[in-house]
């Protein structure tokens, strides 16, 4: 999805129009916390299945419904779009393709070459960076409530989706403004910076559960308002040849993250007792990555264009 919208907006559009596409991670959650509380305590035992088995059915069916529908109306493109009018495609076409005339070649050459620079391996930390902070995020918020005294699952669902309602609105604004100010660079970083803050200090709340949620919440805010705008660089970086492989590989490397999070969290949970030191150090890794993207990409290489569409 992420290369199929840029195949329709150019890159000074590109964060706002991914945030919109991406709010769907954090809607999720301040939906999915508070149905998966009353679908775990009050349907347990509904056709003889347990609470969990019945949760993977209610919330996997709407999926496969979209997956389905996403099939039947997706074109492939702006010239298939039956909804447009030919002078229409003309103006997204045009639009979108001035930016590949003008965009810088340093992204282009073959998919080999993209193994030999230094910035791909940025991206690809970032975004492990990124998928660790998430899993960690939709896994364990969870477990870090009930580790503080709150034993009732629709209580936990409730507070669960605190953080999520804070990212949606979070991801919206940074993924905006970063279009309005056609910056990349210090909106990934700041933002990243600002959800290592909150991962870091997870661990100095003294139980207090209002801290709790309000670290979440920073955390959840700066993470998921760093993703779309991290999107926006690969996207402005990569020539049109290479965005499909690269895009692919920054993704497919990055998501390691998610598979290696959840072990390592869970490895040191089991011998400290606690998340705080695994939290803590999902932070240090995002700070890492943030360092690491304003090194390897300077603002030149990503600055989106302007036209006189604009």
């Amino acid at each position: 999805m992420i290369l199929y919208l840029t195949y329709w907006f150019p890159s000074r559009y590109r964060a706002r129009i991914m945030s919109i596409f991406l709010m769907g991670i954090p809607v999720s959650g301040w939906i999915g916390g508070p149905l998966a509380g009353w679908i775990m305590h009050d349907l347990s035992g509904l056709h003889g299945l347990r609470g969990w088995q019945l949760l993977f059915i209610y919330e996997g069916l709407p999926a496969i419904a979209l997956g389905i529908t996403a099939y039947f109306f997706l074109t492939n493109g702006v010239a298939q779009a039956k909804w447009l009018s030919d002078s229409e495609k003309a103006i997204v076409l045009a639009d979108v393709q001035a930016e590949h005339v003008s965009k810088s070649e340093s992204g282009g050459g073959s998919l080999r070459m993209l193994f030999r620079d230094p910035r791909f391996y940025a991206a690809v930390f970032a975004y492990f960076s990124i998928t660790c902070a998430t899993v960690a995020m939709s896994l364990w918020v969870p477990t870090l409530i009930k580790g503080m005294a709150v034993n009732d699952l629709r209580t936990i669902g409730w507070l669960s989706a605190v953080p999520y309602v804070a990212a949606t609105v979070g991801l919206w604004a940074i993924g905006r403004h970063s279009d309005y100010r056609l910056e990349r660079r210090y909106h990934v970083a700041v933002s990243l910076v600002a959800s290592a803050v909150g991962f870091i200090l997870l661990g100095f709340t003294g139980g207090s559960v209002g801290w709790t949620i309000a670290l979440l919440a920073l955390a959840a805010t700066g993470l998921y308002g760093a993703i779309p705008v991290f999107w926006a660089i690969p996207t402005s970086y990569l020539s049109r040849s290479n965005a499909p492989g690269g895009i692919a590989l920054i993704s497919s490397l990055g998501c390691l993250g998610g598979f290696l999070s959840t072990a390592i969290i869970g490895w040191v949970k089991s011998l400290t007792g606690s998340l705080d030191v695994a939290m803590g150090a999902v932070g240090l890794l995002m700070i890492v990555a943030s360092v690491g993207l304003l090194v390897a990409f300077p603002a030149r290489l990503i600055q989106p264009v302007r036209t006189d569409a604009s």
